[in-house]
């Protein structure tokens, strides 16, 4: 598994389109330590359009190498 900490979600709309299109597995750690599933579940990619990362950030683990690589643009191509 591939493990991303994001601090803030600048575009919660490209991040569902990121997680939609993932051919793997794409996990919300909860903060009691249980996953939620964010490609199975239609509620989680919701909540990522009103949920804050706290001080910590929003732990997502993605098991797709290539994923990983479409996550990672993500991020850099919304913090420019």
């Amino acid at each position: 598994m591939y493990r991303l900490n994001l601090k803030q979600i600048p575009n919660a709309d490209k991040l569902e389109k990121v997680i939609q299109k993932s051919k793997g597995s794409v996990l919300l750690k909860l903060p009691n330590d249980e996953f939620y599933n964010l490609k199975e579940e239609k509620m989680g990619t919701q909540l990522l359009k009103v949920f804050k990362p706290g001080t910590d950030g929003l732990e997502i683990h993605v098991s797709n190498e290539k994923d990983f690589v479409h996550f990672l643009s993500y991020m850099v191509n919304v913090a420019s």
